[in-house]
């Protein structure tokens, strides 16, 4: 069973064409088989096949429901995605290129940033007992005082 599944996963994405093949030939073998019933049935062959036609609906949108029903649908649709961004992209290359830059600015320098916050404010000093580590300073006190009298 799980030979299968994986056979069929590498199918979809490597042997597409033989997947379409697959399912063109099985919706066309469905039309066939109701066709011959209903011209065995009585009706004319041309009638058979417009009626089982409209009765089955449209054969382009039950196609696409089984691709859907195939799974990765997503993985498709981000290819075909990747490839329009691609495509503007080159359209207007000049753009591009600067928001590019922008962004790799945007980037390194919230990197450069955060590197030198981390190092400095959040680890801890590299020696023991640093969270016990005090400054002490004095502060000149102002006083009405001359200096002279002082």
């Amino acid at each position: 069973m799980a030979g299968n599944i994986l056979r069929f996963f590498v199918q979809r994405f490597f042997r597409r064409d033989r997947l379409e093949d697959d399912l063109h030939t099985e919706l066309e073998s469905h039309v066939a088989l109701e066709t011959q019933e209903r011209i065995h049935r009585g009706e004319s062959p041309e009638s058979a096949r417009a009626s089982v036609l409209r009765e089955f609906g449209n054969v382009a949108l039950v196609s696409e429901v089984t691709r859907d029903m195939w799974g990765f649908g997503w993985v498709e649709e981000a290819i075909q995605d990747s490839r329009y961004a691609i495509r503007m992209l080159r359209k207007s290359l000049g753009l591009s290129v600067t928001v590019m830059l922008m962004l790799a600015l945007g980037i390194g320098g919230a990197t450069a940033i955060f590197t030198v916050v981390n190092g400095v404010l959040l680890r801890p000093l590299p020696f023991p007992n640093s969270d016990r580590l005090v400054t002490i300073w004095e502060v000149p006190r102002k006083s009405n005082i001359p200096t002279w009298w002082r």
